[in-house]
């Protein structure tokens, strides 16, 4: 914790170092951040409609036991089709054959 304070403090540290310093503190307390949305009973989904997931809050789980810390939020995001993918790559390749 004190080398986070410590980078909190220089200036014009950027949200991503110090993220990166806070996570590193986190696992070395035995604490697991998950941003992934496979093992989706760590997260609470609170918003949306479709089969895809995003997530807004990471979830946190102890290494040691597995057990939950705190859930994380996702939310779903409709699926694009595979015509809707085809179109997007495909009117891009059209373009640049021509």
């Amino acid at each position: 914790m004190v080398e986070t304070d410590m980078v909190a403090s220089m200036p014009n540290q950027s949200a991503a170092v110090l993220r990166r310093s806070i996570r590193s503190v986190l696992v070395d307390q035995g604490v697991r951040c998950m941003d992934s949305p496979e093992e989706q009973e760590h997260f609470v989904v609170v918003e949306g409609e479709g089969d895809a997931f995003e997530v807004l809050r990471p979830a946190y789980l102890d290494q040691a036991t597995g057990k939950l810390i705190l859930s994380g939020q996702l939310r779903r995001l409709p699926v694009p089709s595979e015509t809707e993918q085809l179109d997007e790559g495909g009117a891009a390749d059209l373009e640049e054959s021509e």
